[in-house]
């Protein structure tokens, strides 16, 4: 039977939505958003865990053993805070495309190298 499970963590981003979201490696990053008449443009990552072949596995043990994620805010040289817009990820980088600032819309691109994050 298919159905969802919530994953639990403390040490989450703040609320948002409108947000991105990608997967590189063993994380998944999500950037910008909104909430209350904020657009963010923090970026976090969500670890699923190293040590493991295959990151379904990773994600079972999360939903079997709570408390085993981590999150963790990555510092960027901020971009401009951002909602509604569009995300991909083309090797070891981030790209995200337009949006809307809190004045406008947006029409630019902007790279994220995961560098770190990056498998060797």
């Amino acid at each position: 039977k298919s159905r969802w499970k919530e994953i639990k963590s403390e040490n989450g981003p703040a609320m948002r939505h409108s947000h991105s979201a990608v997967i590189h490696n063993n994380g998944m990053f999500i950037f910008g958003g909104f909430s209350s008449k904020i657009n963010f443009s923090d970026l976090h990552r969500f670890d699923f865990g190293t040590g493991y072949p295959l990151h379904f596995i990773r994600l079972l043990a999360i939903l079997s053993f709570p408390g085993t994620e981590k999150w963790e805010a990555i510092s960027t040289g901020a971009s401009t805070g951002r909602r509604d817009h569009c995300a991909a990820v083309l090797g070891d980088f981030m790209i995200i495309h337009g949006g809307q600032s809190q004045e406008f819309p947006l029409a630019d691109f902007r790279l994220f190298s995961f560098g770190k994050f990056s498998l060797p």
